[in-house]
């Protein structure tokens, strides 16, 4: 299912229309292009658009028919184009049948719900800032995908281990080489539906 949304996103068309011409897609969220110098993967390649693909993908994992869920639209000011954005993904998402109902809201609001698991199954939007030291990566993969988060809905004790193996790696080079592996591994979960930057 996560690999069907991932695919039912125009990126191109969003970085054009919505940003401008002013991104520059990336394969994984939160890893962007600058967190190669962190050990990320500069091989990985954003998903592509591939809506007829989606829906065979959504057929076969049970949902024909699409579903719905709810997906969370707040200002921030670091992407100003956030309710663009929102829209844009829940008309991506109708063309294969999912329908995604907009909750316009604030910020602190989805926070709080996020923080106390209190959205279960929806989406919501986040932007981070350029992090490209190995330890500062860490700790927003952790915020945002370790089980005992209050961030995540991942509860993955594969990745637990890899995120754990990379914050206590004795030298430089191994933090980045286990940061490229779990770069990897979130890319092919499809964990997040990564834009651009």
């Amino acid at each position: 299912v996560r690999q069907a949304l991932n695919l039912a996103i125009n990126r191109e068309e969003i970085a054009e229309f919505i940003f401008a011409g002013q991104a520059k897609l990336m394969a994984m969220y939160p890893v962007g292009s600058f967190a190669v110098a962190a050990g990320a993967d500069p091989s990985l390649q954003p998903y592509p658009y591939d809506p007829e693909k989606a829906k065979q993908l959504l057929a076969a994992a049970g949902y024909a028919n699409g579903f719905e869920t709810t997906i969370y639209s707040y200002g921030r000011e670091d992407v100003p184009e956030m309710a663009r954005l929102i829209e844009a993904i829940a008309g991506y998402m109708a063309e294969i049948g999912v329908k995604l109902n907009i909750f316009a809201t604030e910020y602190p609001i989805a926070r709080t719900r996020r923080m106390t698991r209190k959205m279960p199954g929806h989406i919501s939007c986040l932007g981070t800032p350029n992090r490209s030291n190995p330890g500062h990566l860490l700790t927003l993969i952790y915020a945002l995908h370790h089980s005992s988060s209050k961030f995540t809905d991942h509860q993955v004790p594969e990745l637990d281990a890899m995120i754990e193996a990379a914050q206590s790696a004795k030298t430089e080079a191994d933090a980045k080489r286990l940061i490229g592996d779990i770069h990897r591994w979130l890319y092919h979960d499809y964990a997040t539906l990564p834009i651009a930057e």
